[in-house]
């Protein structure tokens, strides 16, 4: 018993050294951002003649912030003033009859991450739930009827694995990837890491970005871009953001595994994203 106590007390030791070290780090999380995407955003918008797009494909209301926040954040801050968001929902998550709530909370949940960015939301009736195959041909429509070919358009879902295995988070996936390769000009899309075959850092938080983020500070001095991959992270005041919207907005989905979700899940720290073009 007197060894469990003792564990349990280095582990919440750790853990506060940790989240002191998250705040007093923050400035510098945000230094890393910034120049992770004033690298990368100049190299892949060649076409400066229109302002660019955004659009986030999920399946349900609520994965843009359980998921994205960190890459809508930092975005919204980076991309032109001009640069429109599109928020696509293919479902409005009615598995519990609650389609009508959880789309106002969608849209609280927007208006309370990204209040100055002109945006839009649509939502589609796809079948939510897990058993549930969605017509790709009819998504792609969909998707082609809200995008245009005329500027470039950056595209932001889930990888081929999905959070946790999500057949819709699948779906939204493979209408992204079906949308590029038929529409390869100035197009390209960032696909979410669903951390399919690491478990540890799924779940550990922000722990092991912050020990990466310290390394590179400390041998190179700053972060080196890698223009394949970006790793996005929420600084502790962004962080709060996310949290308090997910709180405010979608309050129908906060049971009790939620509070333990904010706290160890990665996806509300960091996002690590894949380029996928075509």
């Amino acid at each position: 018993m007197i060894h469990i106590s003792k564990l349990i007390f280095k582990i919440t030791k750790l853990t506060l050294i940790f989240w002191c070290l998250y705040i007093v780090l923050s400035p510098k999380i945000q230094l890393s951002n910034d120049q992770i995407l004033n690298t990368f955003i100049p190299s892949l918008i060649k076409d400066r003649s229109n302002d660019p797009s955004l659009t986030l494909v999920v399946a349900h209301p609520d994965d843009e912030v359980m998921f994205f926040s960190p890459t809508l954040l930092q975005l919204d801050s980076h991309l032109p003033p001009n640069c429109k968001f599109n928020i696509i929902s293919y479902s409005d998550g009615d598995a519990e009859g609650l389609g009508s709530l959880r789309s106002n909370e969608l849209a609280h949940s927007i208006d309370m991450l990204i209040p100055r960015r002109n945006k839009e939301i649509f939502i589609f009736n796809h079948t939510d739930g897990m058993n549930e195959v969605w017509d790709n041909k009819l998504m792609l429509h969909q998707l082609e009827s809200i995008l245009s070919d005329s500027q470039t358009n950056i595209l932001l879902t889930f990888d081929q694995f999905g959070v946790s295995n999500h057949i819709n988070h699948k779906a939204c996936h493979q209408v992204v990837t079906s949308y590029i390769q038929s529409h390869a000009k100035n197009n390209f899309a960032l696909l979410l890491d669903s951390y399919s075959s690491n478990l540890l850092k799924k779940y550990t938080g922000f722990a092991w970005q912050l020990v990466f983020l310290a390394k590179n500070y400390w041998i190179h001095g700053k972060t080196l871009p890698n223009l394949d991959h970006l790793a996005l992270f929420n600084p502790y005041s962004d962080y709060i953001t996310a949290y308090a919207t997910m709180l405010k907005a979608h309050k129908s989905q906060m049971v009790w595994f939620r509070y333990g979700w904010w706290f160890f899940s990665r996806f509300v720290y960091v996002n690590d994203l894949k380029l996928y073009t075509h």
